[in-house]
């Protein structure tokens, strides 16, 4: 059990780098590109990752959210009530995901990289006996640590996966493992 965890946690921060890696070169407009009206922005799926990253460490027991105690929904000029479930894009739609203006990349990237951060070190210092723990509020749905930790490792890898080939459409190379 202990080498599963092991490599859960060590998948989970992988995406986390890859996630960052595949934007670092990019500029803000390409961050902002929409390919059409159903399909988020590159920028969007980092904000969504990242705000996932935070509100996942908070309701496995690490703490609050840094999105809440920097107040960041009222620094960056966005409604909380316009990001959809938990305040982290879920269930947004394409017209309010459209709407959205996310801050420059720089400040955009470093709220990503310190939630990833957070997320990755406090999930280092769980044991696996603890992945059968119950999440706490504000998780409504009460699932074990593992359950959130394999969901939402899923969930990052799909997002990378629409970075990937959001770059592609922008005639960049892809691939994040290139």
């Amino acid at each position: 059990m202990a080498d599963l965890f092991d490599g859960v946690r060590d998948e989970r921060r992988q995406a986390h780098q890859r996630l960052l890696a595949s934007v670092s070169g990019l500029t803000d407009e390409q961050l902002r590109w929409r390919p059409g009206p159903h399909a988020p922005a590159i920028g969007f799926h980092v904000f969504h990752t990242a705000r996932w990253a935070d509100y996942d460490r908070q309701i496995i027991g690490g703490g609050a959210q840094i999105w809440h105690e920097r107040d960041l929904a009222s620094r960056w000029d966005l409604e909380a009530t316009d990001l959809g479930q938990t305040s982290t894009g879920m269930g947004m739609g394409d017209e309010a995901s459209e709407r959205l203006i996310l801050p420059a990349k720089a400040v955009l990237v470093a709220y990503a990289e310190e939630a990833f951060t957070a997320f990755d070190s406090f999930v280092g210092t769980l044991s696996p006996d603890q992945l059968l723990d119950l999440t706490r509020p504000p998780d409504a749905q009460r699932r074990s640590v593992q359950n959130v930790l394999m969901t939402h490792l899923a969930h990052d890898n799909r997002h990378l996966g629409m970075i990937e080939a959001l770059r592609g459409l922008l005639g960049l190379q892809g691939s994040a493992t290139v």
